[in-house]
C-alpha cells in the first residue's frame, strides 16, 4: 500500500511532459485571421504562473521572443492560403517543461452587397438601401485546408438576419 501511494505521488509530479503540455493553452486572436493581418498569440494557464515562467516563441522555426514572462507575441499572419506555425516552449519555476504548436492558415471571405432599389439612368453611383428595402449579400469564400482551396460547393452557408437564422437563404 505504501509503495502504491509513493508510485502515484511520484507519477503525479513527475509524469510525462504531455500531461504538462495540456496544463496550458495557446490562444490566438483573432481566431481566424484574414491573410496578412496582425495576429496575437498568448499563453494561458491556471496550473502555473505564466508570468514567472521562461517562455520561448518561434514562428515558422524562427525565434521571435524569449524570456521570463513573455506571455504574448504579435506577428503578421500568413499569406492567403499559406500557413504559419507558432511554437511555444515553456519552463516553469519548478523545472517542468512543455511545448505546444498552433498552425494558422490565411483565409478570407469577401461579402458583396447590392440594394434592391431603383436608381435613375443618369445616376452614376451604386444604388443605396433605403428604409424597408431589401439587400442582397453574396459571400465569396477563400478558405484553405492543407494548402488546397476548399471549393465553395463543399461549404455550408448559414445566413441570419437580426440574429435569427434565415433558412431560405442558408
Amino acid at each position: 500500500l505504501f509503495l502504491a501511494f509513493v508510485a502515484i505521488f511520484f507519477l503525479s509530479f513527475c509524469g510525462d511532459s504531455k500531461a504538462f503540455d495540456s496544463s496550458f493553452s495557446v490562444v490566438v486572436s483573432p481566431k481566424n485571421p484574414t491573410a496578412n493581418t496582425q495576429v496575437m498569440a498568448r499563453v494561458e494557464s491556471y496550473s502555473f504562473d505564466v508570468d514567472r515562467a521562461s517562455i520561448l516563441w518561434k514562428v515558422d522555426g524562427v525565434t521571435v521572443s524569449s524570456g521570463t514572462g513573455k506571455t504574448k507575441i504579435d506577428f503578421i499572419g500568413p499569406e492567403l492560403g499559406g500557413n504559419k506555425q507558432v511554437d511555444v516552449f515553456i519552463t516553469t519555476l519548478d523545472g517542468q517543461e512543455g511545448s505546444q504548436s498552433v498552425v494558422i492558415t490565411g483565409n478570407d471571405i469577401d461579402f458583396i452587397w447590392q440594394s434592391m432599389t431603383y436608381t435613375p439612368v443618369w445616376y452614376k453611383g451604386k444604388s443605396l438601401p433605403v428604409r424597408e428595402s431589401q439587400i442582397k449579400v453574396t459571400a465569396i469564400p477563400y478558405l484553405f485546408d492543407g494548402g488546397q482551396r476548399i471549393q465553395k460547393d463543399n461549404l455550408v452557408y448559414d445566413w441570419s438576419l437580426n440574429y435569427k437564422k434565415d433558412f431560405n437563404a442558408s
